[in-house]
């Protein structure tokens, strides 16, 4: 995987996309703000809150749109299927264990973005564990150097980021009801309650 061009190491940045805001902004400043390859990454969070169909549509009209509107760049799916628990494991630390196993598996990786904004206040609370997960997952090799380049923005300055178009495919709810026409926003959790604030 480990490739030059003359004597310069060719290396990839990992995306991590879930179809939602700040991952979306994520991959639209790895493809405009650096000319490094993009890889991007899918995880189908299979649980009982079943967005993950949703989610993977947002993920492919997003991947659709990027690829056309800036440059192409590889993309990958994992899926953990958590249904038969009670609980939902944290979205962070899964994704963060998909994202260790591919740079344990791509040398060429050695820089990972994540999606955090100034709003995610559990970030802070996970972050040594967050760290951890990356570390074990991607043993032996080292971990990637971590990307966070909205960490000081907040979700209106993300969404202002992101062209119309791009952002009007972009997946928020964690609980979708699903209807005879496709998945509509449940409009009560926490991610709709920001959405209908914005609008």
């Amino acid at each position: 995987m480990e490739r030059a061009e003359g004597r310069r190491l060719v290396v990839t940045i990992l995306v991590m996309l879930s179809g939602g805001l700040d991952s979306t902004a994520c991959l639209v400043w790895a493809l405009t703000e650096t000319d490094e390859p993009v890889h991007v990454h899918h995880m189908h969070l299979v649980n009982w809150e079943r967005r993950h169909e949703v989610e993977a549509e947002a993920c492919r009209r997003i991947v659709a749109y990027c690829r056309q509107a800036y440059r192409d760049f590889e993309t990958s799916e994992l899926t953990l299927d958590f249904v038969g628990m009670p609980g939902i494991p944290a979205d962070m630390l899964c994704v963060c264990f998909a994202a260790g196993q591919l740079v344990g598996q791509r040398p060429d990786i050695v820089r990972l973005l994540i999606g955090v904004c100034r709003e995610e206040g559990q970030w802070w609370q996970r972050w040594r564990h967050i760290v951890r997960m990356i570390e074990g997952a991607a043993w032996p090799r080292p971990a990637p150097e971590l990307l966070l380049p909205f960490l000081d923005r907040t979700k209106s300055e993300e969404m202002a980021y992101l062209p119309p178009a791009l952002r009007s495919l972009v997946w928020s709810c964690r609980r979708p009801v699903r209807t005879e026409n496709g998945f509509v926003p449940c409009g009560s959790c926490k991610a709709c309650q920001f959405r209908n604030i914005e609008n």
